[in-house]
């Protein structure tokens, strides 16, 4: 419920926040988030009730919105279409960078205050794996991307071509973790799972933000990345709260065979905008040389 709530709050002020990017000084609203944010954080340690944590938590998903918007504007403001994607991948990194270490340095608090710390290991060395693949995912795909297109490659198709790979990576990931994952697996495979999820999902991430703003004029360039990543901010809300309703109706198997179900769908959804992205291609340029 408080993991959904912050996702809410951030998926309904973030798909504002690319308007009030195009609109206001990109710089500014990026800082008047950060303070908001750091405000709302620090507020929440003074809770004492879920509802309490659920509306602190939602406030700070309204605080964080717009920061990533203005982030997208600013970079293409100051960087050429061969290096964008590089950069913005490069800045995706910075919550993996969070999420590889925040595991391990929050078991260290728990172990400080005596809590039973070695429960968590597993999980936290899952999580930081899944964060390294993100890292790793972003970057690369964010330099070969734009590699391609200073070859002369179409912009956005080469990045759509990246963009159906990734998923096809990711959905692997899944497909193991679910169906080759049990009790006796080493943590190891787990971990390499969780890093090809995690290298797959940021990575298209990364990539579908640059597609939109490079698809879009340049005073919309915000508003055209906050459209782009709605269904992803809707997706990790439905991943909280949602997805664990089910999991207490059915089990948490059936949970994740339904999370693998929706990134085959996506697959396939993407196949086919690229098929008929290119088939478009090739009538505009059978129309153009009969003209």
């Amino acid at each position: 419920l408080i993991l959904s709530s912050q996702q809410l709050g951030y998926t309904f002020v973030k798909f504002i926040g690319g308007t009030l990017a195009d609109i206001l000084d990109p710089g500014l609203t990026f800082v008047t988030c950060l303070l908001l944010t750091g405000i709302t954080c620090a507020a929440f340690t003074a809770a004492a009730s879920v509802s309490l944590f659920a509306v602190i938590w939602f406030l700070c998903g309204m605080a964080q919105g717009p920061a990533w918007s203005a982030c997208a504007v600013l970079l293409k403001q100051n960087f050429p279409p061969d290096q964008f994607a590089t950069w913005w991948s490069i800045l995706s990194t910075s919550s993996n960078v969070a999420g590889t270490a925040g595991p391990f340095v929050s078991q260290a608090i728990v172990s400080a205050f005596s809590w039973r710390a070695s429960l968590l290991t597993a999980g936290s060395s899952f999580i930081s794996s899944q964060e390294v693949g993100g890292i790793m995912g972003s970057i690369l795909t964010g330099y070969i991307s734009d590699y391609l297109v200073s070859k002369g490659e179409k912009t956005t198709r080469s990045r759509l071509k990246i963009i159906v790979l990734l998923s096809v990576l990711e959905t692997l990931g899944l497909y193991l973790l679910i169906f080759h994952t049990t009790h006796q697996s080493f943590q190891i495979f787990m971990n390499f799972f969780g890093f090809l999820v995690g290298f797959g999902m940021y990575g298209i991430i990364s990539l579908l933000g640059v597609a939109s703003m490079e698809l879009a004029p340049e005073n919309l360039s915000g508003t055209a990345h906050s459209l782009a990543t709605l269904g992803g901010n809707i997706g990790r809300v439905m991943a909280g709260y949602p997805l664990s309703v089910i999991a207490t109706w059915r089990t948490w198997h059936e949970s994740f065979l339904v999370v693998l179900l929706v990134s085959v769908a996506c697959i396939v959804v993407s196949i086919v905008c690229l098929q008929m992205l290119q088939s478009r291609d090739v009538a505009k340029r059978k129309s153009e040389h009969s003209a």
